[in-house]
């Protein structure tokens, strides 16, 4: 009986060997091997320029060039490239607001400095941490900017890139909670 037992795998292994090595009549033969010539990708579509797409906006001149969409009402903001890495500070106050916003005469409502970095294919808005002095006479200044990390308060991703500056939307800076709203 145990024999019997072992042979039972044994034997279905063997049959099972045996009609896999059959052809089937009438099945086609393999496809042949595809030809080895390179193909080349498909060209990549022009990029825009910053003219193209602001063709449709309202241009507002300032530190900072602004686009708003005549349409949409959207905004557009063009950063240079010289202006990245600098610092600018930012202040919100109200000279004299309803009072039953909050909006009190002469209120000063926030300031902090900020600095814009690019960083890959964003551009970066990074508030500055302004609570540390370190004394240039101390050993400590050494490890100055060590653990020192920029809180980035807004990241976009660039829109269109000219030789002079970037493009980006800028709804998520004036709409969202990142700055006072007006």
């Amino acid at each position: 009986m145990k024999r019997a037992i072992w042979m039972l795998p044994l034997a279905m292994c063997v049959v099972m060997s045996a009609t896999a090595q059959k052809k089937k009549k009438g099945t086609p033969p393999p496809p042949p091997m595809a030809d080895t010539v390179k193909k080349t990708p498909p060209a990549a579509p022009p990029k825009a320029s910053v003219a193209e797409k602001t063709k449709s906006s309202k241009k507002h001149v300032g530190l900072f060039t602004m686009y708003q969409d005549t349409a949409t009402g959207s905004v557009q903001l063009y950063v240079r490239k010289d202006q990245l890495g600098k610092e600018y500070i930012y202040q919100s106050f109200s000279l004299a607001g309803p009072t039953s916003l909050g909006l009190n005469q002469s209120m000063h409502r926030a300031n902090f400095v900020f600095k814009i970095q690019k960083a890959y294919d964003k551009i970066e808005f990074a508030s500055q941490n302004t609570n540390f002095y370190y004394d240039s006479t101390n050993s400590v200044t050494k490890s100055a900017n060590v653990d020192h990390l920029d809180a980035i308060f807004l990241a976009e991703k660039v829109v269109v890139e000219d030789s002079t500056g970037y493009l980006i939307a800028a709804d998520g800076l004036l709409l969202g909670d990142k700055l006072d709203p007006v």
